[in-house]
């Protein structure tokens, strides 16, 4: 008899390929299904799925959290993964993880080092510039940073970017980075689908634009959800990894 996993495993594949069937009016199929197993399947599946509830198998810590799309908790918890302090304690694995990732994606075009990365730094939440008139409403949502980079995360869950948001950061970590001898910085700009930011009329608009990474949630969660395949060694933690990939996948398709 095959096992909880495996037939969950089977229902999700099923459940995939199904939705991506393309449907053809002209086309006439003949169903290609053994009814007799369909059968024996069915009569399996309610014992099945009443152990996989009763093991707890269907709790998501996310779901019971109500994070739903507050923007705020969800940097919170991408901040927490970053940090390699964090209680998490795998120390700064996914941020190297995460570097590697958009190192790949830009091109080789990432301008901060495994060098950089490899000292100690430190991640914020709801960092506030208010040096000098025009910066005093800046409000980065994810901020990382030590003597030898800097990177700037505005996260979007629903709401849209305000009063030229990525303008102003795009100015702020230049400005930062100057100040502390040209050190390497990237802004990320991350969102339900990746997009762009929207168009402004300044001069500023196009440098930025050269500069931004667009990112988009979900591939927050396929990188969460890889990570946690090589977390074997620490099960829960991979579980709580695993739960928060399909949450936020569920949460921005």
């Amino acid at each position: 008899m095959e096992s909880n996993e495996q037939l969950y495993d089977q229902l999700v594949s099923y459940i995939g390929n199904w939705k991506n069937l393309k449907y053809h009016p002209d086309v006439a199929v003949k169903p290609n299904i053994n009814c007799n197993e369909f059968i024996a399947f069915t009569k399996q599946f309610e014992s099945h799925y009443k152990t996989y509830l009763n093991e707890g198998n269907a709790i998501n810590i996310w779901d019971i959290c109500c994070i739903g799309f507050d923007e705020l908790k969800h940097c919170n918890v991408l901040s927490w993964l970053l940090d390699d302090k964090g209680s998490h304690g795998f120390g700064n694995e996914f941020f190297h993880y995460f570097i590697d990732y958009l190192y790949n994606r830009s091109n080789n075009q990432f301008t901060i080092t495994k060098d950089d990365i490899n000292i100690p730094y430190y991640t914020s939440t709801e960092v506030h510039y208010e040096s000098d008139e025009e910066e005093k409403n800046s409000r980065v949502d994810i901020k990382i940073a030590n003597e030898r980079f800097l990177i700037f995360i505005e996260a979007k869950v629903q709401a849209s970017e305000t009063n030229d948001q990525l303008i102003r950061y795009y100015r702020l970590g230049k400005k930062e980075s100057a100040q502390n001898k040209n050190k390497p910085w990237e802004l990320i700009f991350l969102t339900k689908d990746g997009r762009r930011p929207q168009f402004q009329q300044d001069n500023d608009y196009q440098p930025m634009l050269n500069k931004v990474i667009c990112l988009s949630w979900q591939e927050i969660a396929v990188l969460l959800r890889r990570f946690s395949t090589i977390q074997s060694s620490r099960p829960f933690l991979q579980k709580i990894l695993n739960q928060y990939s399909i949450y936020i996948k569920r949460m921005f398709q």
